[in-house]
């Protein structure tokens, strides 16, 4: 916490001039709770397989959950590669430990929902429609896994896009003393940030990591690549 909080102040909370400084707070809070990369980049794990094998090993997964007809790049084959042999996926030299089972089930969901309402409600395909998206109006649609990692990603735009006046902010946090009289500042702040991510979580304006895809005119799909927002 900040030497410059006096939690003991209760006007602190109350003052707009603060509120620059009380963000920093809540923010610093809810990336507390990111994803931290504990897996440093080192050699292979699966050393005791060539490069074929695995290769093989993963046509066969991909035959097996998609089938034989759909087009997977070759961006994608090496991630999926990368996958198997260090357990995470390297966007901008940061590592991203993924289920590779569970990219696996998206994509055959992906390649089943248009023919069964079975798995229309399990996934939610979404194509590049951002005016800025280079993207745009190119067949591309991304569906959202993993979501998990971004949960304070996702808090800090959730805290940004309904908190962005001390205003609103004060309004929350006048509630919260209702409800807990006596309260301390940073019980008060600890409530809210909880608050804040309880909402982000239960939002449907959420980001995340992206499976990229193509829906082709012959009725397959083409996977591109695996991307975080950030990437794509």
């Amino acid at each position: 916490m900040s030497s410059k909080i006096d939690f003991n102040n209760e006007q602190f909370l109350k003052n707009p001039d603060n509120y620059k400084e009380i963000k920093k707070i809540i923010k610093s809070a809810l990336e507390s709770g990111k994803h931290i990369d504990t897996i440093s980049p080192t050699d292979s794990i699966l050393t005791r397989e060539s490069d074929k094998e695995i290769e093989n090993e993963i046509s066969e997964e991909l035959s097996h959950h998609i089938g034989q007809s759909h087009i997977v790049s070759e961006l994608f084959l090496n991630q999926i590669k990368e996958l198997k042999e260090k357990l995470y996926v390297t966007f901008a030299d940061e590592h991203y430990p993924y289920n590779l089972h569970l990219i696996y089930w998206i994509m055959e969901r992906i390649v089943k929902e248009e023919n069964d309402d079975r798995y229309k409600k399990n996934i939610v395909l979404k194509p590049f429609d951002h005016k800025n998206s280079y993207l745009k109006g190119h067949g591309f649609y991304h569906v959202h896994h993993h979501e998990s990692f971004y949960i304070s990603h996702n808090a800090i735009r959730h805290l940004n896009k309904k908190y962005k006046t001390h205003k609103a902010f004060l309004e929350s946090i006048t509630e919260i003393r209702r409800l807990q009289p006596g309260a301390s500042n940073g019980e008060l702040l600890n409530t809210f940030t909880y608050s804040v991510l309880m909402d982000a979580v239960g939002s449907d304006d959420k980001t995340g990591e992206w499976i990229v895809f193509q829906k082709l005119e012959d009725g397959r799909y083409n996977f591109l690549c695996l991307s975080t927002h950030e990437e794509a």
